[in-house]
């Protein structure tokens, strides 16, 4: 099965479904040859967007050393991240909870982004990281949280 019929299924996507299309995504040559057009420089980010449906879309974001987005939710979307280059770091909070936890994503590992979590993502090292994000529905908004502190975030 393609990637446009794999995301156009008619059913609900369950997480180990937006699993399976990282990997199948990440799989794919193109990722690299437009990986190379994408490098950011240091603190910058780049993406563009890679498989898009009804259901759910990809992006690849390369993450320039000292790079980051601020605490922002994915406007509803279910997501999961896979890292494919070097390592990220990301603060999470669960809305219900208001907890933030802190963890680390290496190159190889991947992430769920839940419907309720607020998060922020920073590539805190000296080289340039790669990653691959899915979400479903496709992304329409990101909501950025203005009144996280970056003491809150940095827990």
């Amino acid at each position: 099965m393609g990637i446009t019929a794999y995301l156009n299924r008619r059913h609900p996507a369950p997480d180990d479904e937006l699993f399976a299309l990282l990997n199948r995504l990440g799989e794919r040559e193109r990722l690299e040859a437009l990986a190379e057009q994408l490098l950011a420089g240091p603190g910058l980010r780049s993406w563009s967007r890679v498989a898009a449906t009804e259901r759910a879309d990809a992006w690849l974001i390369a993450w320039g050393a000292g790079s980051e987005v601020a605490a922002h939710d994915h406007g509803g979307s279910r997501g999961a991240v896979r890292v494919l280059r070097g390592a990220l770091t990301e603060a999470s909070c669960d809305l219900p909870s208001g907890r933030w936890q802190r963890r680390s994503i290496r190159s190889g590992q991947s992430i769920e982004v839940p419907t309720t979590a607020v998060h922020r993502v920073s590539n805190l090292g000296t080289a340039p990281a790669l990653s691959l994000h899915v979400y479903s529905p496709p992304l329409a908004t990101m909501n950025f949280v203005a009144s996280a502190s970056r003491a809150e975030v940095s827990a």
